[in-house]
């Protein structure tokens, strides 16, 4: 886990060339932790209401962790598209659902850019 001075959805969307798949008016949106993994386990210890999630899990696994949560985005970097499911669970809970062009490593490496960049501002 990764605790970050407050980072937006909008500039973590930039930083891994992503796709929003899920989510209204994301410009008041921010993240202060970042966990990546692919463990129900883990993403359920991890998770609380300022968390970014980042994982290949795009399928009914990660459905209870939306409804025993509170996660205001999730970001998935596996090749696949995320099951219905998953996605009807987003909107219900008006979270965010965010699509990286980039496999894990990536991904989790141009969010730190990011907020070294921010950091140097």
């Amino acid at each position: 886990m990764c605790e970050v001075t407050k980072l937006s959805l909008r500039e973590i969307i930039s930083a891994v060339r992503g796709d929003l798949l899920v989510g209204e008016n994301i410009e008041d949106c921010y993240v202060d932790t970042i966990y990546a993994g692919d463990r129900i386990s883990d993403l359920i210890v991890n998770a609380s209401k300022n968390t970014l999630i980042i994982t290949h899990i795009a399928n009914l696994s990660l459905c209870p962790l939306l409804e025993l949560f509170d996660i205001p985005a999730i970001c998935l970097i596996s090749k696949d598209y995320p099951d219905e499911k998953v996605i009807e669970n987003v909107k219900k809970k008006k979270g965010v659902l965010i699509k990286s062009r980039f496999e894990m490593f990536e991904t989790c490496g141009r969010i730190y850019q990011q907020l070294e960049n921010n950091r140097s501002i």
